[in-house]
């Protein structure tokens, strides 16, 4: 809002001058109650898709709130300072009483207002950064996932010894297989997003739990070999060009050989949505760490901690 300083005529003018800091700290400053259950947006999630559509929700929600917030910080001192002002030129008059009474009032109340607001901006702004790192971890996770198709780039190559394997091994061979994937499906491509996950930024406040897919899951899929074997004698297998394995001729059908499968794949991991609650004794949840304290890289604790500390901000609600 833009206070008229100079129309003195205008006691409205007057009244409204500190209802930006009003205005701010409802705006911001509030702490919402506790609730006693999940909304119905927590519901919805079930799998790395919902939990992603989860967090872009937030993530618009609290980046427009932290504009908000530093929009609200600079309009506090330019206030305060129209007000002081105002209060200059009407000096000597009823209306310079009032006007220097409203400044003095900023003046006190102006520092701890803004260090509330700027309290309220660092957090949404690193709550935002943990949705995008989450989100982006999160792609990534059904990008790897999505690897099983088994392929050999280069020949295998026959053991000289093959005791050195497994000691009482008489055929030895090294293969060279990588799982490769195709372009993941989107999210939601053949069905629609859950509408109700949507609701997640006015039920966030009184939810007991984020839900997502657990750290445990960000592991490469499954790899499935199958192995066969054939024979005593390793001196004439010369066949390892089909990079699967090698044998005394092609196709692995002769006298003796040891290689992979032809179906021989990755199988992708069940990715399930779960609960992480936001708090712990009373107090919001912590991030995972490691055993020299540094914080875990993949850390839905650390996205709960987040997303926990942001929620108590209370925010007008804009999508």
């Amino acid at each position: 809002m833009t206070v008229q300083a100079f129309n003195s005529g205008s006691g409205t003018t007057i009244r409204s001058g500190m209802k930006s800091v009003a205005t701010a700290l409802l705006f911001l400053c509030v702490v919402r109650p506790a609730g006693a259950a999940d909304g119905t947006a927590v519901a919805a999630v079930s799998d790395e898709c919902g939990e992603t559509a989860y967090l872009q929700h937030l993530k618009s929600h609290y980046s427009r709130a932290a504009g908000n917030a530093a929009q609200s910080v600079a309009t506090l001192t330019q206030e305060a300072h129209i007000l002081t002002l105002a209060a200059a030129k009407h000096h000597g008059t009823i209306n310079g009483a009032k006007y220097a009474f409203l400044a003095a009032i900023a003046a006190n109340t102006r520092k701890a207002v803004q260090t509330t607001l700027a309290t309220a901006t660092e957090t949404l702004t690193a709550t935002t950064t943990e949705l995008a790192r989450r989100i982006d971890q999160l792609e990534a996770l059904r990008h790897l996932n999505q690897a099983t198709t088994a392929t050999y780039g280069e020949p295998a190559v026959k053991a000289g010894t093959p005791s050195t394997i497994i000691g009482s091994a008489d055929l030895g061979v090294t293969v060279k297989m990588q799982l490769n994937t195709q372009q993941e499906p989107k999210c939601f491509e053949k069905e629609p997003e859950p509408p109700n996950i949507k609701n997640i930024v006015s039920q966030i406040a009184t939810d007991d739990n984020y839900r997502g897919v657990e750290d445990s899951s960000f592991k490469p899929p499954k790899a499935e070999l199958q192995l066969a074997s054939h024979g005593t004698t390793p001196g004439s297998m010369t066949h390892c060009e089909t990079g699967r394995g090698c044998a005394d001729g092609a196709g692995m059908t002769s006298s003796n050989f040891l290689g992979l499968g032809p179906a021989t794949k990755g199988t992708g991991n069940t990715l399930t949505a779960t609960n992480e609650p936001f708090k712990a004794a009373n107090q919001c949840t912590k991030a995972a760490t490691a055993a020299d304290g540094a914080e875990t890289v993949i850390n839905r604790k650390r996205t709960a901690h987040y997303l926990c500390n942001a929620r108590q901000i209370r925010t007008q609600t804009t999508s």
